[in-house]
């Protein structure tokens, strides 16, 4: 049961019915619709067989509401007045061992481990070993007793698209030294005028006229400092945590 949400049929519904009343001063703490439940025998286990999921799509009064019946592969049936309305726990809705989160945790949560590229024995965590087994971009099965889980860290990731690698590869660098041909085509002066002293004109000023200048040689471009470039977007540090059963 999901936060003690649960209610009792007022009366009896049969496998047609689409709208419930619940009785009034039940914990009926429901979600915002839509939302699945559980229709069940109040006296009985609930079982494939004598239970029903149905969809809420609306709430029609404080008690009430509207349903579609036989969901995730159930019948629609009849139940007597009393019988449990409560929500279950639905496997598509749970978290599943692979399942990866982004989360701001020092330490990872119960049954979680960061993506941190650590080493673990099978034995602790089987079923997430099994997931490695089957989906290999998750680490590495390094022997019979040991498998070694992805190194995520310092990466942003991207869907898969099969253009920038296989899942799992990586690749990318925070910073990128410029050569030439990075450079806008432009008309660069890079040329020697020679080596030693060089003549040319020089402007003497208004009214003066011009006259020889003497000059060392040598290239007149200025040489860069070897920095790399930043190609790093802003940011926000995060962890990888994959659940591990």
């Amino acid at each position: 049961m999901s936060n003690l949400s649960i209610g009792f049929l007022n009366s009896s519904i049969n496998a047609a019915t689409t709208t419930v009343t619940l009785k009034a001063g039940g914990i009926n703490s429901f979600p915002i619709e839509p939302f699945f439940v559980t229709i069940a025998p109040k006296d009985e286990l609930p079982t494939f067989s004598n239970s029903e999921i149905v969809l809420v799509k609306a709430r029609t009064g404080q008690d009430s509401y509207t349903i579609v019946r036989a969901q995730k592969d159930t019948s629609a049936k009849s139940f007597p007045a009393g019988a449990l309305f409560f929500i279950g726990h639905y496997y598509e809705q749970s978290l599943r061992v692979g399942d990866i989160f982004m989360t701001m945790n020092t330490s990872p949560g119960t049954g979680r481990l960061f993506m941190d590229g650590s080493t673990y024995r099978i034995e602790e965590f089987p079923l997430l070993a099994e997931h490695i087994h089957r989906n290999p971009a998750y680490g590495t099965i390094v022997n019979a007793n040991a498998f070694t889980l992805s190194d995520m860290r310092g990466r942003a990731p991207f869907m898969y698209d099969g253009i920038l690698g296989s899942l799992g590869a990586k690749g990318g660098t925070k910073t990128q030294a410029l050569t030439p041909n990075n450079y806008k085509q432009n008309a660069w002066q890079s040329e020697y005028l020679g080596g030693g002293l060089q003549q040319g004109f020089s402007n003497l000023g208004a009214g003066r006229g011009s006259g020889m200048n003497t000059f060392a040689g040598g290239a007149i471009n200025a040489t860069g400092n070897n920095v790399p470039f930043e190609i790093m977007p802003p940011f926000v540090v995060i962890n990888f945590e994959v659940v591990a059963g």
